[in-house]
């Protein structure tokens, strides 16, 4: 590990042991599992992973239209303002847009981003909600980990040539979030390129995949599915979207592998998690949880 990576581990893991007294003294709920909650901001991607102790992490916020702030007040208590980490995979509206939103109602205790600069009015907007709210910043890259307990976040991209690719997708910021009995991965909207790059590079196997970039037809390859071979495959998507998200042969390429495929568009909000090596999932507007499938 380099001295970079060593302060950044050390630096995250202070502000959340930190943020975890200001969590004591503000919320109500306990959380003793981890819970990865798959957000229905419609055609945009937002993810938050309910850590043991209550830590929260934010991954991504959907478009700037309230959607991200509706869907947490079904998860948080309505005292619980505060979100530990928000991660910014990179700056495009679907993704991070509803930061905007909710730097009126939640307090951050650390925002995450990829080091690439956005280009649009919606960005500016928001460099400038965060600047006015003062909010900690650091970019990450490939080799850099968030460290929480038994948990471990592990960033697997952007590489320093990905993030000044044209593409701003090729940069946007992979996570590989493991604990004792499970790995989850979570793609942003990296295409079929990055896709290679990650299996070549890294043990992708992981038992939750959040499918890259709405099933689009870039991504999802046959080699990236069959490498990552997901229990559960949770797409974000937008009912009846534009893009024809998610495409017939994303959902091929899933159901191929046995993964059980969960929609946005379809369940609504979703909540997996995990007990005694068995999945568990809920629709947060719906039933309780659900027995899955062991692993």
């Amino acid at each position: 590990m380099t001295d970079r990576n060593k302060k950044l581990v050390i630096t995250i893991f202070i502000l959340l042991l930190g943020n975890f007294f200001v969590w004591q003294s503000t919320a109500t709920r306990t959380v003793i599992k981890t819970e990865y909650y798959f957000l229905d901001v419609g055609q945009g991607d937002s993810e938050l992973l309910y850590l043991p102790d209550g830590i929260k992490v934010l991954i991504d916020a959907g478009n700037n239209d309230g959607a991200v702030v509706r869907e947490l007040e079904k998860i948080l208590p309505m005292n619980d303002r505060y979100i530990d980490i928000a991660v910014m995979t990179h700056p495009q509206r679907d993704h991070s847009g509803g930061i905007i939103n909710l730097l009126d109602s939640y307090e951050f205790g650390l925002l995450i981003d990829n080091g690439r600069e956005g280009t649009t009015k919606t960005y500016d907007l928001l460099r400038e909600k965060i600047k006015s709210k003062k909010v900690k910043t650091i970019s990450v890259t490939a080799g850099d980990r968030i460290l929480y307990g038994d948990i471990v976040m592990n960033v697997l991209n952007p590489t320093k040539r990905s993030r000044q690719a044209k593409e701003l997708n090729d940069g946007c910021i992979v996570l590989l979030v493991e604990d004792r009995t499970t790995r989850s991965l979570f793609t942003c909207d990296i295409g079929t390129g990055i896709e290679n790059v990650l299996r070549s590079t890294y043990d992708i196997h992981a038992q939750i995949l959040k499918v890259p970039h709405h099933g689009s037809r870039f991504s999802s390859s046959k080699a990236f599915i069959t490498a990552v071979k997901p229990i559960i495959a949770v797409i974000e998507v937008g009912d009846r979207n534009s893009y024809g998200h998610p495409t017939k042969e994303t959902l091929a390429q899933l159901s191929a592998v046995g993964a059980t495929i969960l929609r946005t568009d379809k369940n609504g909000t979703m909540r997996v998690s995990v007990e005694n090596n068995k999945l568990y999932v809920s629709q947060i507007d719906l039933l309780p949880n659900k027995l899955l499938m062991d692993f």
